[in-house]
């Protein structure tokens, strides 16, 4: 039994399903479409950052 399992997994081991171009052209019209990635984080962590960074700049000079 052991050996005829091996026979057929031997056999499969090079089969390959491809469908024709005319279906997988259908089939990629249905895939979702790639959304492009916006770096939100970046946008809003600059004002933030650069008003953190002013306001320690401005307290600093306040207690001199």
């Amino acid at each position: 039994m052991n050996n005829n399992f091996t026979n057929k997994m031997n056999e499969l081991q090079h089969f390959r399903l491809e469908p024709n171009a005319t279906i997988w052209n259908e089939i990629e019209k249905q895939l979702p479409k790639e959304k492009k990635r916006r770096i939100v984080g970046w946008w809003w962590s600059v004002p933030v950052i650069l008003g953190l960074g002013l306001g320690v700049w401005k307290m600093s000079d306040g207690y001199k």
